[in-house]
């Protein structure tokens, strides 16, 4: 009989030999890719393919040949599993993939329902969709470090399997990954993570324990852990604590008592329209400050500033003093973030400044009428917080409530220079400035703002 090839199918040869006793052992034969042919004893249940290059077909046309097959070996010189090389192998109990293989295509080992472990080659680069689907007695994964995309649904439904280890340089989790894995208890991702899509995690009602390491919460939906118990206990950075505990979904987790102290009560917020001014105290064992603000529980900008106040890596703003000097430093005004359109500018206090142990900033491009939650912390050498402020704020015209947690928000009267019944001294404020001024480039000179006035870095008005 001849062998027919078709390009992504599996071509069949069947031999029937009489054995001694008068049974039948059937041989089967054929080619699943350029330079690739395979061969199976029915009576051994054992696939032995040989040849190199990548194999091609789907053993789904196949039925005669799935229910024999217990074992599969595979050449060295195999370079690729492609889609649905060996799926719907319902018996297949062991195979060893050779470590010249770098992908594994869409399905390739789809319904495998007896297969317990299959350790992947070091050289792995890409796991297709739905690759390993319904494998529902795998019982352990280890993804190599090589790995760089595993598509949607790779390990769908391995109901069995307890452990997965997952690659140090992943970005992306994508939707449905890990879904109806059962028996899954709990999951280490990993610092470079970005991303994790739609019920990439869904129905893992085993799932005790989720540990991220990425210092910036992943993005996640709602549905991405749907099925997952609240009680699940989410370990995260120090440094990150607030991030996730903050964030909408990440932070329906339970979570560890904060790693380090919260202290209330001793940062204050001026909220105007599109506006807020902070002011805090100056930490001498501080190397650094970050703010992080949030709106209806996403983060809204991230701030780092200097042990002065400055704000690194956008601008330098100068810190506040008690003179009416005018520096001749050269401050470029920019925006924190294009998406969130919050410009920071310096500020410069006048005349009445209370003392150089408070530090503050002000942050413009807010939106009207709204909440905002905060989180202010003083940083060591190594970027791990000495000290935490929590709090929230409105901003004019909010009609609803604060959660009244961490700081008290406190508006500042204003302050009139030269007016006797001016509050700067009663105010219950750590900022009591006479007058405010705001830095900012226009038409590449660099411009004071001072209530309504306009002044050049001289001093001089302008018209």
């Amino acid at each position: 009989m001849q062998i027919m090839e078709r390009k992504n199918v599996f071509c069949l040869l069947f031999v029937a030999l009489l054995s001694l006793n008068g049974t039948y052992a059937a041989y089967y034969t054929g080619t699943c890719g350029e330079n690739l042919t395979w061969h199976l004893d029915s009576e051994e249940g054992l696939l032995v393919v040989s040849g190199e290059g990548e194999m091609i077909g789907s053993n789904y046309c196949l039925p005669p040949v799935n229910q024999y097959v217990k074992q599969v070996q595979l050449p060295e010189g195999l370079t690729a599993l492609g889609n649905g090389a060996l799926g719907n192998l319902q018996n297949l109990e062991s195979v060893t993939i050779p470590e010249g293989v770098t992908s594994i295509g869409e399905r390739a080992f789809f319904f495998c329902q007896k297969l317990e472990s299959i350790p992947l080659p070091a050289g792995l680069a890409y796991i297709g969709k739905g690759a390993f689907q319904d494998c529902t007695h795998l019982k352990s994964i280890t993804v190599p470090s090589a790995t760089k995309t595993i598509e949607q649904g790779a390990f769908f439904g391995c109901s069995r399997m307890t452990s997965v280890t997952l690659p140090e340089d992943l970005q992306i989790i994508y939707a449905n990954t890990f879904q109806d894995c059962k028996a899954l208890t709990q999951i280490d991702l990993p610092a470079s993570l970005t991303s994790i899509g739609e019920q990439a995690f869904a129905g893992d009602v085993a799932l005790a324990v989720i540990t991220c390491q990425a210092l910036t919460p992943p993005a996640i939906v709602e549905s991405t852990f749907s099925g997952v118990p609240d009680e699940t206990l989410l370990e995260v950075p120090d440094e990150s604590y607030y991030l996730y505990k903050n964030d909408t979904y990440w932070g329906r987790f339970r979570m560890k008592d904060a790693p380090y102290e919260e202290i209330p009560a001793k940062v204050t917020v001026d909220p105007g329209e599109t506006t807020a001014m902070f002011a805090w105290p100056a930490d001498t064992q501080a190397s650094s400050y970050q703010i992080d603000i949030y709106k209806d529980g996403a983060v809204f900008c991230k701030l780092t500033l200097g042990p002065k106040g400055q704000l690194l890596a956008i601008a330098f703003s100068l810190p506040q003093r008690k003179n009416d000097q005018m520096a001749n430093d050269q401050i470029n005004a920019q925006m924190v973030n294009d998406q969130i359109n919050a410009q920071i500018n310096d500020q410069m206090v006048n005349d009445q400044m209370v003392n150089n142990s408070v530090l503050s900033f002000m942050v413009t491009g807010l939106d009207e009428a709204s909440r905002y939650n905060y989180v202010l912390s003083a940083l060591d050498a190594d970027g791990k917080p000495i000290h935490v402020y929590t709090g929230d704020f409105a901003t004019l015209g909010y009609q609803g409530e604060l959660k009244g947690g961490g700081d008290e928000v406190i508006p500042t009267p204003p302050i009139v220079p030269g007016d006797p019944e001016s509050p700067a001294t009663d105010v219950p404020s750590l900022i009591q400035p006479a007058r405010t001024s705001v830095k900012l480039f226009r038409d590449g000179q660099l411009l004071l703002l001072l209530g309504n006035q306009t002044y050049d870095i001289s001093g001089k008005r302008l018209e």
